[in-house]
């Protein structure tokens, strides 16, 4: 056999054998290793979660049912079967033995099947003669207290861990903290509300997970005291409160508890609720608590709304039918505008606010307030008239100049105060408190909680399943949690992928459409102005009783003005083709470099270097190999 032939064969066969060994090594002595290369660690449990295992107060005990045969052939499920599977292990391995783990395989008609029916799991047909298949998780605890995940969805796959310990956090901690609602938004829905039913009102998707994780009590502030066993208040759009109110609020922060303040100057949401117009008055949209926070050193300036066009958000024009421009009153708080140093807010991603106000902050002593969040350097403030009419954001967006400076939407209060309310003091019975410690979060803005801004719902399999497009519950969640002395779910929050921009895309395309908009003003002006000349023609003409004809220096100047008219709309038309195909293939560009051509380039350069170290390695395998022969 020719020598170099025997040399190649040899080499394949030597990279086999060890490929072959490599992998059956790997398999048999870690078999669970797993190396997690992602960005935010998704497949790494948290330190927040093994926290929460370490510290169980009560087993628990999670079955897992899934009908694995049957799931086999689902597209994207086969691999989620196998890694929450492992995910379980991994609690059950953590826990220190609080957690029990069964894995279900029901079959159809078998005792497992009704169990997994009764638990309330949603069986779904995965074949053409209706044969149902299981995909869920139910959790129970020594008292029988029942949470059950009905049907995992590969959608929320980058909140499984989420998902999962609060499960088990539920489970193991029955006795809830108390969160008191002061509201003026209606957040809570109508009370009895039932799909389908006029006038009836959903409550917020926010209301709803704060409602499956605490005790919520809803209270009124005027003309009765607080109820005792609160842990936090929260206030939603406080309006108009008297000093009595204040004065309330003030005594409960100061006995030690925990206050979450939602103020906002303009709320869009209160305005839609009450019918507002942009031409109301500030005052009837606005809420705000200065009279109590001014000692605290937080102020909310009352006449102006924050816009950031560098992260603004993309609404329809009316002057342009069909094309988007940047609004900059809604905002998509990056990551890099929050406090990652603070515990609430360090481990969010982003945020949508809107109409969001601009909180002053002032040195007091003894208190420190911190900013939570914060706009970029080219923010600025606008008068709220101009910020709510949108259909004139041309305008808005002509006169935009940049601040300079960063302003703050939302901060955190902590230090030793003194009443706002002296006065008030010596004329209450009871305990009172002319001095205390305080720990509140004040955020400007409300409508920021709306699920329009961000969550969308999906039906599957005729249930409604969530999935948040931004972390603002997560926000209200970690901010009740940290306020009542409970930070285990916090670590657990955020680690999915929320927006996640091109930046230097969208830089490049706000700069093109500012381009656009400017081009577009001026067509449009001379576009009136053509079409006013015409209709002083045609009115002429109407006027003109004797039916004398156009002049021909008339006629001319009619025909200019109708040629000038089509010019002007074929140009308009040019602009904003242009303007759609340059952004596109400028996003096809980006994206193909970032899906195609680097992971290409790093994956030829891989089984280039694989190749030629796997061959060296053989050829010198296959050389002594050889060698032995000759010698013998």
């Amino acid at each position: 056999m020719n020598r170099n032939i025997l040399r190649h064969v040899v080499s394949i066969a030597a990279a086999f054998v060890l490929v072959i060994a490599a992998n059956l090594a790997v398999s048999q002595f870690l078999p669970m290793v797993q190396i997690d290369l992602t960005e935010r660690k998704l497949y790494t449990l948290s330190e927040g979660t093994e926290g929460i295992l370490k510290n169980l107060s009560e087993p628990v005990t999670l079955r897992y049912f899934a009908s694995k045969s049957e799931l086999a052939g689902v597209p994207g499920i086969r691999s989620l079967i196998s890694r929450i599977e492992n995910l379980l292990r991994e609690y059950e391995r953590l826990s220190d033995g609080n957690i029990k783990l069964q894995i279900i395989e029901p079959e159809l008609f078998s005792e497992d099947e009704d169990q997994a029916v009764g638990y309330g799991l949603q069986g779904f047909a995965v074949s053409a003669t209706g044969e149902l298949a299981y995909f869920g998780l139910v959790g129970t605890n020594s008292v029988d207290n029942l949470e059950v995940i009905p049907l995992f969805s590969p959608d929320r796959e980058e909140l499984l861990e989420y998902d999962i310990t609060r499960m088990v956090y539920k489970l193991s901690n029955p006795s809830r903290i108390v969160v008191g609602i002061a509201d003026s938004l209606g957040v809570a829905g109508t009370g009895s509300f039932m799909p389908g039913v006029q006038g009836a009102r959903p409550p917020w998707y926010f209301y709803q997970q704060l409602d499956d994780l605490f005790e919520i009590k809803p209270v009124t502030l005027e003309n009765q005291p607080l109820p005792e066993d609160l842990d936090v208040l929260m206030l939603i759009h406080p309006r108009n409160l008297s000093d009595e109110s204040l004065f309330q609020i003030e005594q409960f922060v100061l006995s030690g508890k925990g206050l979450v303040a939602l103020i906002d100057p303009h709320s869009e949401s209160y305005a839609v609720q009450t019918q507002q117009t942009p031409d109301s008055s500030m005052q009837d949209t606005g809420s705000n608590l200065n009279r109590l926070t001014r000692k605290w050193g937080i102020v909310l300036e009352e006449e102006k709304i924050v816009g950031d066009l560098p992260i603004a958000a993309q609404v329809y024009s009316e002057n342009a039918p069909g094309q988007t421009v940047f609004y900059p009153v809604w905002m998509n708080i990056q990551p890099s505008q929050l406090n990652r140093k603070d515990v609430v807010t360090a481990q969010l991603g982003n945020l949508i606010l809107a109409s969001a106000g601009s909180l002053g902050i002032a040195s007091t002593s003894g208190v420190n307030a911190t900013p939570l969040i914060v706009s970029t350097t080219e923010a600025m403030l606008i008068d709220y008239e101009k910020a709510v009419d949108q259909t004139n954001l041309d305008a808005l967006l002509d006169d935009y100049a940049s601040g300079g400076q960063e302003i703050v939407l939302a901060a955190r209060v902590s230090g030793t105060v003194e009443s706002s309310f002296p006065d008030l003091l010596d004329s209450k019975k009871g305990p009172v408190y002319s001095t205390g410690v305080v720990n509140a979060i004040i955020v400007a803005d409300t409508d920021f909680l709306q699920d329009r801004f961000w969550v969308r719902f999906q039906n599957l399999l005729g249930s409604s399943l969530a999935f948040a497009e931004a972390s603002n519950g997560e926000f209200i969640q970690n901010a009740v949690d940290n306020l009542s002395g409970n930070e285990d779910l916090i670590g657990v929050r955020g680690r999915g992928s929320y927006f996640r921009p091109f930046s230097r895309l969208e830089n490049i395309r706000r700069e093109a459409e500012a381009q656009f908009l400017r081009h577009e003003q001026k067509l449009l002006e001379e576009l009136d102005r053509v079409e006013n000349l015409l209709v002083e023609f045609s009115s002429a003409q109407s006027d003109n009783q004797s039916g004398a004809l156009l002049s021909d220096e008339q006629r001319a100047q009619l025909e200019s003005a109708r040629d000038n008219q089509l010019r002007i709309r074929q140009e308009l038309r040019e602009v904003r083709k242009n303007l759609r195909e340059g952004i596109d293939n400028l996003q096809m560009l980006v994206r193909f470099m970032n899906i195609v051509l680097v992971p290409g380039i790093v994956a030829i350069c891989g089984i280039f270097v694989c190749t030629v170290g796997v061959r060296h390695r053989s050829r010198k395998l296959s050389t002594a190999i050889l060698n032995k022969f000759e010698i013998e």
